[in-house]
């Protein structure tokens, strides 16, 4: 055996020339007796060269069933050898060996005739004795084929009106009546051998074999080509939902060796896939996102979605298949491979939508409560085809300043206005529609409570998907030095893709064309001439649209933040109708009673106004400007002084029809605690959140 190697990265047909020795026997038996003689023969005409063997047969049975005494046999034999040259000629994959084996095969075909079999036989007469018709020589006449035939043909035939090869005058020959008896029984008569005869055939040649093909280089890794299921992406990535399902069986794998060539004789069948989490580690019961089945009938394996996440379908190699060498006894251990085949996939949520009704509207300051339950908000998921079904959800809020919210529902306010939540999935890939809340400021805490302080400032700049913008308002003076940002003037502010406002890093700048105003990238101004402007926020390589702002003279004066309105029950004494927690910058505060919302208080005074009676007190409250600073657009404050008159909530029993004539008696009073000031009792109520 010879091995014939193709050490190259493409196909190859080598060739091997191969040399056959061949040898081929032959050998014929026949078995004959030593009493046979011519009148024992089967009689047959000189012209007959076959007869049946069935009526032979019978005639044989019957005329020489005596004769045979003596057995005698024959044999002859002829052998022959050749030795032709041949190419063989294989054709090999890259990086793969063959083998070409030869041996040696007998081949020996042996063929009995087990019935009288007509002897072949040669004549010549020498009858030089004889009258000397036949001179002193010895005559053969034809082959041992048919030698009676020629014979028969001149002595009887042709005799007399031929010339005679061999110049036999047969017209002499047979006037002898002896010599004419034996020459018409010669031709007449065949001998037999009736114990049959034996021919032997043997071959004996050299084989030639091509034996299997064999890889040179160890197995080193395994690759996902394609697959032909429709959710696999062109990057190998399996998009599935819920309820989705293939077969491993689709997914097409080549195995490559250390010349990163095809290895030959790769089997994706031999090996099997697990579903591993993004570390490699196998997912442990009932925690994956797919799952693996073999279908009983079929016996093919199913990869099928069960719940979100996402994973990677892992392929593992049999490690008992892949010789690590030509030749080896070792075979390659998955640790072994510097790569494998791994399909991600990424299950999604299951198709849900959510839907937030109701109000809500808070107090700043008060402890977090949750958002949901009765007279508050409700949330309702529903699948796909629209049915209400029990899911889960977080909730989310838009604003950043002024409302703290956690997923969980619990709210709070550290400001009053009005703010967005709204509900999403975990992955913050489905939500609601954003719902409007409300806070407002009733002033129930303590005076000396401050408004909480600013955050630190945001680090991290906007990404491409954040939207920038501004709002608010900016009017400024000629002697102003100072910031456009803050309450009362602009504020900027980032939304997400999904509406949720982030908190970013930005700077401010200028258009090119404001040559009469200055401004550092933190927002400080100031002015050299009156006129309108335009600055933007910039976060990265994020730009919000350009906002105008105005310059006057004066720069009015602002009022950052409303007084707060009290909350009083009547009792007879005055009441002041304002919290002292007005922010203001510019000139000085100052407040006056309207009839209502929309007329405007005519006199102001820098006191806040007290009112007795119970009932509802518009007040107006605005900045007073001073030598730089104009007056503000003033503001109104509705505050109430509530009845102390109302339904006894809990009034006394209707008489009994039919008293008891033996009553138990009335158990001592209770003593009553002395009363308490209304306004004490206001607070002490707030601080244990039971007012109502």
């Amino acid at each position: 055996a010879s091995s014939v190697k193709n050490d190259t990265a493409d196909t190859a047909t080598p060739t091997q020339d191969v040399t056959k020795s061949i040898s081929e026997s032959l050998t014929s038996t026949v078995n004959h007796s030593s009493s046979y003689s011519f009148t024992e023969g089967l009689k047959m005409g000189a012209e007959a060269s076959s007869f049946g063997i069935y009526k032979m047969s019978v005639e044989m049975s019957a005329q020489f069933q005596q004769a045979f005494t003596d057995g005698w046999s024959k044999s002859e034999g002829k052998t022959s050898s050749t030795s032709p040259k041949s190419g063989v000629s294989v054709t090999l994959p890259p990086y793969t060996s063959v083998l070409i084996k030869q041996g040696e095969s007998d081949t020996t075909v042996t063929t009995k005739y087990n019935c009288p079999v007509i002897l072949s036989y040669k004549v010549s007469i020498r009858l030089s004795g004889v009258g000397g018709l036949l001179g002193l020589g010895s005559y053969n006449f034809g082959s041992s084929s048919d030698a009676r035939k020629d014979l028969n043909h001149r002595a009887f035939e042709d005799g007399a009106k031929q010339y005679d090869p061999e110049s036999i005058d047969w017209e002499k020959v047979l006037a002898d009546s002896d010599v004419k008896d034996a020459i018409q029984k010669i031709t007449t008569h065949v001998p037999m051998s009736g114990a049959g005869a034996t021919m032997v055939y043997t071959n004996k040649t050299t084989y030639t074999e091509v034996a299997g093909k064999a890889p040179l280089y160890p197995l080193t890794s395994v690759q996902l080509v394609k697959s032909n299921i429709a959710f696999i992406d062109s990057n190998n990535v399996a998009n599935m939902k819920i309820g989705n399902y293939s077969y491993v069986d689709y997914l097409t794998l080549n195995g490559l060796n250390s010349y990163n060539a095809p290895y030959y004789g790769f089997d994706p069948t031999a090996g099997r896939w697990v579903v591993v989490d993004e570390n490699g580690n196998e997912f442990s019961s009932g925690n994956a996102p797919v799952v693996l089945e073999k279908e009983v009938v079929s016996g093919h394996t199913k990869f099928r979605a069960v719940k979100a996440g996402t994973c990677y379908l892992k392929y593992l190699i049999n490690e008992n298949k892949y010789p690590t060498s030509y030749g080896a006894s070792s075979y390659t251990k998955n640790t072994d491979l510097t790569s494998t085949a791994a399909l991600r996939i990424v299950v999604a949520e299951e198709e849900v939508t959510y839907e937030v009704t109701g109000k809500y509207s808070g107090i700043v300051n008060s402890a977090a409560e949750s958002l949901e339950g009765d007279g508050k908000l409700e949330v309702s998921v529903y699948d796909s085809t629209g049915k209400e079904i029990e899911g889960s959800y977080l909730w989310d809020q838009k604003e950043i300043k002024g409302i703290n919210l956690t997923a969980d529902g619990m709210v709070s306010f550290t400001k009053d206005g009005t703010f967005h939540v709204r509900v999403t999935n975990d992955t913050d890939t489905i939500y609601s529609d954003w719902v409007e809340i409300s806070a407002e400021y009733l002033g129930l805490g303590d005076e000396d409570d401050e408004l909480p302080e600013n955050e630190s400032p945001a680090t991290e700049l906007a990404d491409d998907d954040t939207t920038l913008l501004i709002r608010g308002s900016y009017v400024g003076g000629l002697s102003c030095d100072e910031n456009i940002e803050g309450d009362g003037k602009l504020q900027v502010l980032a939304f997400d893709s999904t509406g949720r406002e982030q908190r970013v890093a930005f700077t401010w700048e200028q258009s090119g064309d404001d040559d009469g105003m200055t401004i550092d990238e933190a927002g400080n101004v100031s002015f050299s001439k009156i006129g309108s402007y335009y600055v933007r926020a910039k976060s990265g390589n994020v730009y919000s649209d350009w906002a105008e702002i105005t310059v006057n003279e004066k720069a009015p004066a602002r009022l950052t933040f409303t007084p707060s309105a009290t909350w009083t029950i009547y009792d007879g004494t005055e009441k002041t109708l304002l919290n002292e927690d007005a922010k203001y910058e510019g000139g000085r505060i100052a407040y006056g009673l309207g009839e209502n919302r929309s007329t405007e208080a005519g006199e102001y005074s820098t006191e806040i106004p007290t009112a007795v009676e119970a009932g509802t007190y518009y007040v107006w409250v605005k900045v007073i400007g001073d030598a730089t600073h104009e007056s503000s657009e003033p503001v109104c404050v509705a505050s109430t002084i509530k009845s102390a008159s109302a339904p006894d909530p809990d009034p006394d029993p209707e008489p009994d029809p039919d008293p008891d004539p033996d009553p138990e008696p009335e158990p001592a009073p209770t003593p009553v605690p002395a009363p308490v000031d209304p306004i004490e009792y206001q607070k002490a109520d707030l601080n244990g959140l039971t007012l109502m």
